[in-house]
């Protein structure tokens, strides 16, 4: 009697960390390739970076009180808290966010990963920082419209417009992202600003003690100071800042214009569908772990591989 050994079992296993809802075309150091191809030179995007950083370094605490000061509400908080903090007109907002500061005068950053563009809360606005959210649309999108509806680039003003009539978040039959209405109409932009801290004001519990209170009132104005610092740069060097943006995985360096999900899952997924058309793995299951993934984004997942995944996981994030 004859006994045949089983053929061997292949599984190929991989795992992407997608961070697919980044909309910060600045988050990433770009590699030199991304550069080239954004048709400068390394010496024109360090320039372009030091223009940038100089535009960051140069905002102070007395131009986010003018920013604000039409605000009777978020001026007295804001200004009392900056009193309490320790800070002068003249304090630098990014060196506030250096460790070599006194703690005092530290901004405490945790609010920023809790309060993004999207977060359900029931406002006429969202929250606006044209740098972390560059292109994330400044209102919240219409029921029943795609995010891809939002077709605007990163210069300024969105395709096929003149950057909009200073009046609000659309520009003809586009919208305009934050990085684009944030210099179209930078005042009503900064208004928009204004009015989210003005809801969103320093959140505790009615009986919190005085020192979960101040730090609520610290953590608010510390969000306050980074957001508007952000806006502030963008406008005050935005060339520089579109260079860099142009060197972004998330930029098409041709058009300016920001690149679909789709587009960036059909790389990711290139590797695979080339190992997929090898014979000796046609019918081999693919595992494929996708960390940082959108809840809406798994169609797009599977339609990029190009073929039906026998398992995915998935780490949503809602």
């Amino acid at each position: 009697m004859t006994t045949l050994a089983p053929a061997p079992f292949r599984v190929v296993v991989g795992t992407l960390n997608l961070i697919s809802d980044n909309r910060n075309p600045l988050q990433f150091t770009p590699c030199v390739k991304d550069i080239e191809a954004s048709g400068m030179s390394m010496e024109q995007y360090e320039t372009a970076l030091t223009e940038a950083e100089a535009a960051l370094d140069a905002y102070t605490v007395g131009t986010c009180k003018e920013e604000v000061a039409g605000n009777e509400v978020v001026a007295a908080i804001f200004n009392a808290c900056v009193e309490g903090m320790g800070m002068k007109d003249d304090t630098k907002v990014a060196a506030c966010m250096s460790k070599s500061v006194p703690e005092e005068q530290r901004l405490d950053l945790r609010l920023d990963n809790r309060w993004g563009p999207e977060d359900g809360h029931p406002l006429p606005f969202v929250r606006r920082n044209p740098i972390i959210f560059a292109l994330s649309p400044p209102v919240p999108p219409k029921e029943g419209s795609e995010e891809g509806d939002v077709a605007s680039g990163v210069e300024g003003k969105a395709e096929g417009g003149d950057g909009g009539d200073g009046g609000g978040a659309s520009g003809g039959e586009t919208e305009l992202n934050q990085w684009s209405l944030a210099r179209a109409d930078p005042d009503g932009f900064r208004g928009g600003m204004v009015s989210f801290f003005e809801a969103r004001g320093p959140e505790h519990e009615e009986d919190a003690d005085e020192k979960a209170v101040a730090l609520a009132r610290k953590r608010w104005t510390s969000l306050l100071l980074f957001d508007f610092m952000c806006s502030g740069a963008l406008c005050a060097a935005p060339e520089a800042f579109d260079k860099l943006a142009r060197c972004s995985h998330l930029i098409d360096p041709t058009t300016a214009a920001p690149l679909p999900l789709q587009h960036h899952f059909s790389n990711l997924m290139a590797p695979i569908r080339a190992m997929r058309g090898r014979q000796e793995l046609d019918s081999t299951p693919i595992v494929m772990g996708c960390q940082e993934m959108p809840v809406d984004a798994r169609g797009e997942v599977i339609e990029s591989s190009g073929f039906g995944l026998l398992y995915i996981c998935l780490h949503l994030k809602n």
